[in-house]
């Protein structure tokens, strides 16, 4: 239940989405200290006080009655920046894998499409400019997430925008738990492209980011680190789901439009500067329709109980 007219300090989804980062940061706390993992502890501490910081600064303003656009500005990214770091640290901590690594078969599986990743991407060098323009496409994923916080904030829509954090979380954690059952780094791992090409598209997910991501999954991390920190899932598509919902939470919104036609360009963007295999942009699209479904059964239209009981 969400009173919008409540002086409740927080709301019932605010609670429960702080008490899952909770438990993630929880979790990977207990599992670095069991496995004897180094981290980088201060670095934890600070951006999980940021964190703290930003939510409390919005519960600041909810409580003096002040602006509450900028308060659930606040605590919606408070929020996204904890949930995010925790569960970035807790991915992390199942490197080395001790799985088999399921990229081979990915691969078979994108050539049964007719997908090759190193020959889109070099086909892609043909168009320089646009090349490059998916690279600054692809990296604004982080930016539509937070924008969209603040749209559905200023817009006081705390339905869409409690659900947009719930579904993020929701698929946050099932990507995280599908890579650890099934590793995937994605074919950029495996396939070289020649420096050339990559120069010409300022290619975001080089030979060396590949090999990079191979010798953590043999040897692990020595320290977790976010200034060490690189993107290790390959499937699910995780731009793939920001794409998603980003398209999807922007439905009755002035940039609707912009949004969609900007993550239509994702999707191209994501195969190539991600270096991802074509299955796991489907595997993303999946993951952002269960986590929907999921998050408008825990927070449905107000009333729409009575409405079925009433039937």
């Amino acid at each position: 239940m969400i009173d919008h007219k409540s002086r409740t300090l927080l709301q019932p989804p605010e609670v429960a989405s702080f008490f899952v980062c909770v438990a993630i940061l929880s979790l990977f706390v207990a599992l670095a200290a069991f496995w004897q993992q180094s981290v980088a502890w201060g670095e934890l501490a600070f951006r999980t006080g940021a964190a703290l910081g930003i939510g409390g600064f919005g519960l600041l303003y909810r409580k003096l009655d002040r602006n509450e656009g900028i308060a659930l500005v606040l605590i919606g990214t408070g929020l996204f920046v904890g949930f995010t770091n925790s569960t970035i640290f807790l991915n992390y901590l199942f490197l080395p894998v001790s799985r088999p690594i399921v990229d081979p078969f990915l691969i078979r599986v994108d050539a049964f499409f007719g997908y090759h990743w190193k020959s889109f991407v070099v086909a892609l060098a043909d168009y320089p400019e646009f090349g490059r323009a998916l690279a600054w496409v692809y990296h604004t994923s982080v930016v539509q997430m937070f924008g969209l916080i603040v749209i559905l904030a200023f817009s006081q829509n705390h339905l869409q925008l409690y659900r947009f954090i719930v579904a993020g979380m929701a698929a946050g954690l099932m990507t995280v738990g599908i890579w650890v059952l099934f590793p995937s780094f994605g074919p950029a791992a495996y396939q070289t492209i020649p420096a050339g090409v990559s120069e010409k598209i300022n290619l975001v997910v080089t030979n060396d980011y590949g090999r990079e991501i191979l010798r953590l999954a043999d040897e692990g991390s020595a320290i977790i680190s976010f200034s060490h920190t690189l993107g290790l899932i390959a499937l699910p598509s995780f731009h793939t789901v920001m794409a998603a919902l980003a398209v999807w939470f922007s439905r009755g919104l002035i940039i609707f439009y912009p949004v969609m036609a900007l993550n239509i360009l994702m999707i191209p963007a994501i195969l190539s500067h991600g270096g991802h295999h074509l299955v796991d942009v489907f595997g993303g699209i999946i993951i952002s329709i269960v986590a929907l479904v999921i998050t408008l059964k825990l927070l449905p239209e107000p009333g729409a109980n009575q409405v079925v009981q009433a039937s």
